[in-house]
């Protein structure tokens, strides 16, 4: 049996194929998807495919994961919102989903060097994060784009985290340190 560890059911490009895809994802021996949290919005978007596909008998089982995607962090900033109110918003609302909807991982989150969110508040909010999942014994799903170093020095800080790099694309030197 195989784990599909990231896989966005909830675009729409896969919405409208859903059931056969899922047929298809039995017979290839796939028992679970996980499907990461993008932004606040898209967890309950996820959280009611997978209740509404749990009705009936569709395999492979479905799984949920919630995390703020840098990609994603611009249109969850409030305009009026300091950085630092965005944090402690972000920390409160992922908390309060993971004491109520469980989700068995924290992601995708991470850092991206290729888009014009400052760094920096992608790093807060991705600490944010960590933290979150270190207080949940949470792995992470981790999204790393022309930061690994910087990714490397927060998962540094703190014990324990586990988790899997999506599209891991690094050098072997940098997977070790991963590992």
């Amino acid at each position: 049996m195989y784990i599909d560890s990231h896989c966005h059911l909830d675009f729409d490009v896969l919405r409208e194929g859903l059931p056969e895809l899922l047929t298809a994802a039995a017979r290839a021996e796939l028992s679970a998807i996980l499907i990461p949290g993008i932004c606040p919005d898209q967890w309950l978007e996820a959280r009611a495919l997978i209740e509404r596909l749990e009705e009936g008998t569709i395999k492979p089982r479905l799984y949920a994961a919630a995390g703020l995607h840098p990609w994603w962090i611009d249109g969850y900033r409030r305009v009026e919102e300091a950085d630092g109110q965005t944090v402690e918003r972000l920390g409160r609302e992922l908390r309060a989903w993971v004491k109520a909807q469980r989700p068995i991982a924290i992601g995708e989150c991470g850092l991206d060097g290729a888009i014009e969110t400052p760094l920096a508040l992608q790093q807060l909010l991705f600490e944010c994060q960590l933290a979150v999942a270190t207080e949940f014994d949470l792995p992470l799903i981790l999204h790393v784009r022309r930061c690994h170093g910087e990714v490397l020095r927060c998962l540094d800080s703190v014990k324990g985290v586990r988790g899997v790099v999506h599209g891991f694309s690094g050098s072997t030197q940098q997977a070790q340190e991963y590992w």
